[in-house]
């Protein structure tokens, strides 16, 4: 039968992004989800935000459809009003920042070409703050690079390697790369890792993320329960017959970026303030690490749950 790949845009349902509806009792602070993908070409207008001091191009509100001018101002003003507390700590009462801290290592781990610009979402609910994601879109990630030969021949580094570096870590803002651009053109990153207690925080996340959620052994776990799928019967096409070897790479680049990553996280942006100390962290119990991991298994039957007639 093959195997086959089904996909769903980013949309509100309990079952994607759980967010209250547009109509709620607190109206119009209710549920919004906000996409990043050069939105000034592509957006409805009248689903635009503005760009501002800290997030550096138009965004669309995705959710609600069609939004209202109360709606638009309500979203406006509150990105404004995270934008102008960004470089203190009130910028924590707008966005839940572990989302943003997360959000990084995703981009950075798989060297996301379209990381932090394009096919980016975040979301607010109903009296809540700003949470980075869903993840989205990473066909160009991994090691698959299609500005590769134009940033060997600007840098001469390879950006499928997962030695290159930091992505969008350049400082010219009239770079057009992606893989070298500043994160001006981002969803408030340019101004939020100016923030020492921002950065504190990420390089604190990434530690904790390394020490217990996203160790190799996890991660290389996650990778077989996927390659078992691939092994299946009649699942694999003609064109990739050569599974083990695709894998055996995978995991190879996957481990040598991370350990890229333990090595220069200390020195991101300037690394942690002078005398900062990550403060103890409790990891997650294994049994919360099982219900957040929502990869089915390749030798258990799926389970399907369909509405009551």
């Amino acid at each position: 039968m093959g195997l086959y790949a089904l996909v769903e845009k980013i949309k509100r349902n309990v079952e994607t992004v759980d967010i209250a509806s547009k109509s709620c009792d607190t109206a119009p602070d209710c549920g919004y989800i906000i996409e990043i993908d050069r939105a000034g070409a592509q957006a409805d207008p009248g689903s635009l935000l503005e760009a501002n001091s800290c997030v550096g191009v138009p965004v669309a509100i995705e959710y609600p459809g069609d939004p209202t001018n109360a709606q638009v101002r309500f979203m406006q003003n509150y990105i404004n009003e995270m934008c102008e507390n960004a470089l203190s700590e009130k910028l924590f009462d707008y966005i839940d920042a572990q989302s943003f801290y997360n959000q990084f290592f995703y981009t950075q781990l798989s060297m996301n070409v379209d990381g932090y610009i394009s096919s980016e979402y975040v979301f607010k609910n109903q009296g809540g703050k700003i949470i980075a994601g869903p993840q989205w879109d990473f066909n160009l990630a991994f090691g698959d690079n299609y500005e590769a030969q134009d940033v060997i021949a600007k840098t001469g580094r390879d950006p499928t390697q997962p030695d290159f570096g930091w992505m969008r870590y350049g400082v010219d803002p009239n770079e057009q790369l992606k893989t070298l651009g500043t994160m001006n053109p981002t969803f408030g990153w340019y101004v939020f890792l100016q923030n020492p207690s921002f950065l504190n925080g990420l390089i604190c996340n990434y530690k904790n993320l390394r020490a217990f959620n996203m160790t190799n052994d996890r991660l290389m776990a996650i990778i077989d329960e996927g390659q078992a799928w691939l092994n299946l019967e009649g699942a694999a096409d003609s064109f990739l017959t050569d599974i083990d070897n695709h894998v055996t790479a995978l995991k190879n680049w996957t481990k040598a970026r991370l350990a890229w990553m333990d090595a220069n996280i200390d020195g991101y942006k300037g690394g942690l303030s002078s005398g900062h100390v990550c403060p103890e962290y409790t990891p997650p119990s294994e049994e919360e690490l099982l219900s957040n991991c929502q990869m089915p298994r390749a030798g258990e039957p799926l389970q399907l749950n369909t509405p009551e007639a």
